[in-house]
């Protein structure tokens, strides 16, 4: 099952289906709520779905699996849980708030304020009548008063939000849910400081009188919801169609939207579906119940020591090194965290307070790092800007309301549990590691995982502890796979909501954990030549590392290639499996591989490759092994951050053959951008703005163009002194591949290439444009600039 991704803003152009997109808006000016509902719209695509209340209750609904219930691929179907909601103390309930149901007072069509206080109200009261009506019928599977979750859930008239995310318009909406939140006195917040649960925000309310709009604007709440608690499956947003009289549940989750059938208030014969609903709510007892994956929050998390879940260790969260945000998508986040195993930590050092959330400094970057420390701001970041209101939750000191707290956090049996063979046990650890959590498609959930334990340890790859699924309480992997309908009921379930068709495929998704045992810096922090000479150096090896273990990286960027030790203590080596690959090969293509793999040794030998890597490469979610790459659904997407993309990959419209040649090409963006936004080669000149600002509006035959009109002229920066030639040098062999993979592979292919086609081109031209960077560092190791240990001339 694999899944149709959302179309980001930056590559709507482009058809492309696996684009990084920016966390934060580049612009100085909070993004608009046209431009955010648009790109909501963008995101959601044609993921939307709508359910029956009986179906979407029992998805909601607390469940436990049946006994001899067999899984597909880790997934259960909704047939397979035994489920509260078809309780018959639930039916009970049921019937009896059917019977004296809440009324509700219409309003005129044109007025749109004019029912916010009489709705709120109206949903008040319906979550009074379910608990009233549970607490009547005794059932141990129905929770008592106390311990529901919501208990005592409250709804009032919004007021703009006191906190919000930075790049966006501070959000208002309509009407607002919360636990006792009308004694906030008005004051509501997505995440409030601890001692002040009234005043969060839980369940937000849209009232609109065009479903379109109002799923839109009902999805930046439900941004907002995940930005404050990343760690959910799910966010419920209502939606009231005021001139139709309409209320719907909305549930957006990883991989779309799950709507429920309108229900109109003023009829009492389509009552019992909205109550069956606000009932299912009430049966809610826990926080895995209401949406959260409790393994972990904004300060500690639980992290498996090995695939039997025999042992946990509790890790303190010290920073967080990324986080991404989307509604729909992978949602990647990256955390520094000190295990309890771990020497403590002592006073932080200039360095260690240099670890922020990381966002790059430079306008326009598209925010792909993943494990790197975030360089000084310049002063245009956002540290320097006029204060709004979208960053009081950073200006308001104190600890945070937790929805799971520590004391709370349950252990789990990861599933595909995977590490590297002489990879470190978690529980052995002294020093801080890495986690990274994200939600990769279905069809894209072993890429990372697999890749780490088939290149771990290899020269240039970034350590690596453990990958898994987190599961819930019965050992299922949490994912969003019951929020779809049945494959052969796609079409009868679809929402053409945003004027979409219905879709091919499900974007199902599971949450998936990678564990890192190092932290590196950007390749913009390298401290002189020599230091960048290596980085650049050890980050290609460690890029063929990956190939030659069998997987092709398809996202090389300035976030994914790091300045950190390696793992690997023997140096650079061509995998025996590798070697074994070539031998079946025809005599011709392997022959020259061979030789190719030859001048590569010799190149690592002459540029003084140690035993340890200076650099790594890592993030292997948009990874594929080459040898199962032939499926037309994977070789014709597109995969990158744009800025560091191959000028072929984004220009060529439609279908396009992800190559080796289009990640070499994004190695020299990578490199261009490590010698113009370098942060330690003196005060920034001035004279390489043209060419810095070409490359941040990713117009990037400008930038090569303007970087070197910069030849001979003094003012340059050190950085740019240093490398110019380099540069210019490197550039005279990145067209030339291009164009002879053109030439000699495409333009030649026939009708039917397969495998047996691309696999020998690909293995020549990866190590011909390996071979090519090398020779160009070479050549100019040896006449000495950039080996120096300064950027001033010794």
């Amino acid at each position: 099952m694999s899944s149709s991704t959302p179309h980001k803003p930056t590559s709507k152009q482009m058809a492309s289906n696996h684009i990084s997109s920016p966390i934060f808006s580049s612009s100085h000016t909070p993004r608009s709520q046209a431009v955010l509902k648009s790109l909501m719209e963008d995101e959601i695509a044609d993921q939307t779905f709508r359910f029956n209340s009986s179906k979407l209750a029992q998805i909601l609904s607390p469940k436990q699996l049946k006994d001899g219930a067999v899984p597909s691929e880790g997934f259960y179907g909704i047939d397979q849980y035994h489920c509260t909601v078809d309780e018959k103390a639930f039916g009970n309930a049921l019937n009896e708030l059917v019977a004296k149901p809440p009324s509700f007072s219409s309003v005129t069509r044109a007025a749109e304020q004019a029912c916010y206080e009489s709705l709120a109200k109206f949903l008040t009261q319906i979550v009074k009548a379910c608990h009233k009506a549970l607490d009547k019928h005794k059932d141990n599977k129905i929770p008592k008063r106390p311990e529901r979750w919501y208990h005592d859930l409250e709804f009032v008239v919004g007021t703009q939000m006191m906190d919000g995310i930075e790049g966006a318009a501070v959000l208002k909406p309509d009407i607002v849910g919360g636990k006792g939140i009308s004694k906030s006195g008005g004051h509501h917040w997505w995440k409030p400081l601890a001692g002040q649960p009234a005043c969060q925000v839980m369940l937000p309310v849209e009232v609109k009188n065009c479903w379109r709009k109002l799923v839109a604007q009902a999805a930046t709440y439900a941004r907002s919801l995940f930005d404050a608690n990343p760690m959910r499956v799910f966010a419920l947003i209502l939606g009231f169609n005021h001139e139709k009289n309409q209320l719907r549940f909305l549930v957006f989750h990883r991989g779309g939207l799950a709507a429920s059938e309108p229900c109109d208030l003023t009829e009492k014969d389509r009552f019992e579906d909205m109550a069956r609903l606000f009932l299912t709510l009430a049966t809610w007892r826990t926080a895995a119940e209401a949406g959260f994956i409790t393994c972990g929050n904004d300060t500690t998390h639980l992290l498996p020591v090995n695939k039997h879940s025999q042992q946990h260790v509790r890790a303190t969260v010290e920073k967080i090194l990324f986080r991404s945000l989307c509604v729909r998508g992978r949602m990647t986040q990256v955390f520094l965290l000190r295990p309890e195993s771990a020497t403590p930590a002592g006073p932080e050092t200039p360095e260690q307070k240099e670890l922020r959330p990381s966002v790059q400094s430079v306008v326009g970057l598209r925010r792909s790092v993943r494990l790197a420390e975030k360089p000084e701001p310049t002063n245009t970041s956002q540290e320097k800007r006029k204060s709004t209101l979208s960053k009081v939750r950073e200006q308001v000191k104190g600890e945070r309301v937790q929805t799971v707290p520590s004391a709370d956090l349950k252990s789990f049996t990861p599933f595909n549990f995977q590490c590297s063979d002489g990879s470190p046990i978690l529980s052995d650890l002294t020093e801080t590691v890495v986690l990274k959590t994200s939600w990769p498609s279905i069809d894209r959930r072993k890429n990372e995982t697999d890749m780490f334990k088939d290149c771990g340890g290899h020269y240039g790859v970034m350590p690596h502890v453990s990958s898994y699924e987190v599961t819930g309480e019965d050992c299922e992997p949490i994912s969003n796979f019951l929020f779809f309908p049945n494959e052969d009921e796609i079409k009868d379930h679809h929402w053409p909501l945003f004027d979409s068709p219905p879709p091919k495929t499900l974007d199902v998704r599971t949450y998936q954990q990678c564990i890192f045992n190092s932290c590196g810096k950007a390749l913009t922090t390298a401290e002189n030549p020599r230091q960048l000479t290596c980085g650049l150096r050890d980050c290609i090896l460690g890029w063929l590392s990956v190939y030659l273990c069998g997987y092709l990286h398809r996202d090389p960027s300035l976030g994914n290639v790091l300045l950190a030790p390696g793992e690997n203590k023997e140096g650079f080596k061509i995998p025996d499996v590798f070697l074994e690959h070539v031998s079946s090969l025809p005599n011709g293509p392997a022959e020259e591989i061979r030789q190719l793999l030859v001048k590569v040794q010799e190149l690592v030998v002459s540029l003084g490759v140690s035993t340890q890597a200076t650099a790594v490469i890592t993030d292997g979610d948009l990874s594929i092994p080459w040898k199962t790459y032939w499926d037309v659904d994977r070789r014709s997407a597109k995969s990158g951050t744009p800025e560091f993309m191959s000028r072929a990959l984004l220009d060529t419209p439609g279908e396009y053959l992800h190559s080796p040649v289009d990640d070499l090409e994004s190695f020299f963006w990578v490199a261009l951008w490590s010698v113009l936004f370098n942060k330690t080669s003196g005060e920034e000149s001035g004279v390489e703005g043209p060419a810095r600002q070409a490359l941040t509006k990713n117009n990037k035959d400008l930038g090569i163009r303007q970087f070197g009109y910069l030849e001979g002229v003094e003012q340059r920066n050190q950085a740019t002194q240093r490398f110019q030639a380099v540069i210019q040098d490197w550039w005279k062999k990145v067209e030339p591949l291009s164009e002879q993979w053109r030439r000699e592979v495409f333009i030649k292919r026939p009708r039917d290439a397969d495998a047996k086609y691309y696999l020998p081109h690909f293995h020549r031209f990866a190590l011909r444009g390996v071979v090519d960077v090398l020779e160009v560092l070479e050549k100019h190791w040896k006449d000495g600039e950039i080996g120096w240990s300064s950027w001033s001339r010794p």
